[in-house]
């Protein structure tokens, strides 16, 4: 048995589609175990998600606590942080190879930043989401059992004031976040 930790930060339209993907992880690894660090607003969402063995609240000030972090490794014991950004191909590379499932909710996130420094978001969501694909698909080439989950966000569709959004419905993101988002999952979809 082996535990999956999976990182979750964001909106509840990304909280959403992280429980398909955590649903068909539990299904397809029935002997492991699934823990979920969150932030607080999302803790009693998770809680209720039955694939969950644990929600943890993430209660970090800053997104590179390593403190915090370290201390978590102890309550997850075959957890081991590894600083690094996905851009960076040869580390993923040495990653994810040791992986048998790989769920990326990586992104820099946050429509306000986003405007600021765009270069920062095309730089993870595209090219670094791409270097994941890349590197997925050698496994898989030669593992078919490997699994590779992509989490998007609600905002590729633009603005849906009161309505359901639908994953059939046509892409239109109106600023960098977004934009860069639409463009990994359109990657994802190649």
């Amino acid at each position: 048995m082996s535990n999956i930790l999976i990182i979750k930060h964001g909106s509840l339209g990304d909280i959403a589609q992280a429980s398909g993907a955590i649903q068909d992880i539990c299904e397809n690894h029935n002997a492991d175990q699934i823990f979920i660090l969150t932030t607080k607003p999302y803790v009693n969402l998770f809680k209720k998600n039955p694939f969950i063995k644990d929600v943890i609240l993430d209660k970090r000030l800053s997104r590179f606590n390593l403190i915090y972090l370290y201390t978590l490794m102890r309550v997850i014991k075959k957890y081991n942080f590894v600083k690094g950004n996905i851009s960076n191909k040869k580390l993923m590379e040495e990653q994810i190879s040791k992986c048998d499932i790989v769920v990326n909710f990586a992104a820099e996130s946050h429509v306000d930043n986003s405007i600021k420094a765009s270069a920062d978001f095309i730089r993870s969501n595209i090219f670094g989401s791409y270097n994941l694909l890349e590197v997925a698909r050698k496994i898989y080439d030669s593992d078919k059992n490997f699994m590779f989950h992509h989490i998007s966000t609600d905002e590729v569709y633009g603005e849906n004031l009161n309505k359901a959004f639908k994953e059939n419905q046509t892409l239109n993101p109106t600023n960098p976040y977004s934009a860069s988002k639409a463009s990994s999952d359109h990657l994802v979809n190649a």
